[in-house]
């Protein structure tokens, strides 16, 4: 077994902190935002204006009204997604040559492994459903934010059985390449290396806590700093960056109490892909009205991230009309 009762135990103590779903995990530049409109009437000797008449600034322009949300997924902008991913890979492999050994001191490929990884997630997924949002107001920008990203890249609307194996095929790419690149990245190698850094420093107080002491309080606090640099990576909206240090930190434990990659990549990503399609699911089964006033929020991340999609989607209308 890859997860003793000591190590389950361990791991639940943090479950309470995870009610929330997996963190977006692109960094895309922002969205250039309209400026503030001042109305501006003609000259009292001119014909009245219609009520609702205005000029803009010279330097701005008129704010126009958010786009709808789109009813189908985007192949494109999904493999805009996975692509993103990707970019950590130099980052793992060269921890890798570095002499890291990234997947653990206790690898190994087995359906055994990848069951804890499934199981470990099981808890995180049910406490996500918790609406945290009612008591703690700054959840509901996590909310929208993660909404808005599903809504971006799959749709807003169902469209029979092809596009439902579709949405889930496209889940699953991107939550696997997520689980297993972010995993390597940010605890195999950078947990790694904060932890033998951590053991260095510490060397002189072995002879107070003992070898195991050391090691123990080393992993403590090469998890904490870690997950504290993920979740600074993460600001993206207020209570973003606290919940992805939270996730950080649950992904890190796992992995220092099994030893092995696959199981807190697994973890991660069955979160990642079960976080996709619940929310999926709820955004089609909304009421127009409810999709309009998702569609009117803005954030840096999801503005940039639509803004890529509108780009995608009018390529092939220009060259169509070329």
């Amino acid at each position: 077994m890859f997860v003793s009762r000591r190590a389950a135990a361990a791991a639940l103590l943090w479950l309470p902190y995870a009610a929330a779903f997996a963190s977006a995990r692109f960094t895309l530049p922002p969205t250039p935002r309209a400026q503030p409109v001042v109305k501006r009437y003609a000259e009292p000797s001119d014909a009245a204006p219609p009520a609702d008449a205005f000029v803009p600034l010279e330097d701005g322009a008129a704010a126009p009204p958010p786009p709808a949300l789109p009813a189908a997924p985007s192949a494109k902008l999904v493999a805009f997604l996975w692509a993103n991913t990707l970019l950590l890979v130099p980052v793992a492999a060269a921890g890798a040559l570095a002499g890291a050994n990234v997947l653990g001191e206790s690898w190994a490929w087995s359906w055994a492994a990848a069951r804890a990884g499934v199981l470990l997630a099981l808890p995180w997924i049910v406490l996500s459903f918790i609406p945290v949002d009612k008591y703690f107001p700054s959840m509901a920008d996590v909310t929208a934010h993660t909404e808005l990203i599903t809504a971006s890249a799959l749709g807003v609307e169902f469209g029979g059985w092809k596009r439902g194996v579709g949405v889930v095929l496209a889940t699953t790419l991107i939550s696997a390449s997520a689980g297993i690149f972010e995993e390597a990245a940010f605890r195999g190698v950078f947990q790694r290396a904060a932890k033998w850094l951590f053991l260095a420093a510490g060397g002189p107080a072995a002879g107070l806590v003992g070898a195991v002491g050391l090691e123990r309080l080393a992993t403590v606090a090469a998890v904490a700093a870690v997950s504290g640099c993920f979740g600074a990576l993460h600001n993206y909206c207020r209570g973003y960056a606290l919940l992805a240090a939270l996730a950080g930190a649950y992904f890190g434990l796992v992995y220092a109490l099994t030893g092995n990659l696959l199981v807190a990549a697994v973890t991660h990503a069955t979160v990642d892909l079960v976080a996709f399609l619940t929310c999926y699911v709820s955004l089609c089964t909304r009421s127009q009205a409810d999709k309009d006033t998702l569609a009117a929020k803005s954030f840096k991340v999801t503005d940039a991230l639509r803004a890529t999609r509108a780009n995608f989607d009018a390529a092939p209308a220009a060259n169509g009309a070329a």
